[in-house]
């Protein structure tokens, strides 16, 4: 995703705003957003949020039920008939 930002919404949910792909590998179908908990220089396990994002045109969705203190990286992924692109 070429711009990704999160506005923090209380301490358990996060705003994730972006911008669409410079270039589609096909017709955009929606988005799959992936978060992991950071400890360190460590990541845990990639998990997906439920549900996906089915609106093209979609540029933003809340992440809700995270950790409170707990450091977390987001990535949005596009999606296409073909399947997701690169994180």
């Amino acid at each position: 995703m070429r711009a990704l930002e999160g506005i923090p919404m209380g301490s358990s949910a996060i705003l994730l705003n972006w911008k669409e792909p410079a270039e589609h590998n096909g017709v955009l179908t929606g988005y799959k957003i992936y978060y992991q908990v950071v400890e360190g220089t460590k990541l845990g396990g990639r998990l997906e949020r439920e549900p996906h994002i089915l609106d093209p045109k979609a540029t933003q969705a809340k992440l809700s039920g995270l950790q409170p203190n707990t450091t977390y990286r987001f990535s949005v992924v596009a999606t296409t008939s073909a399947g997701e692109g690169a994180v």
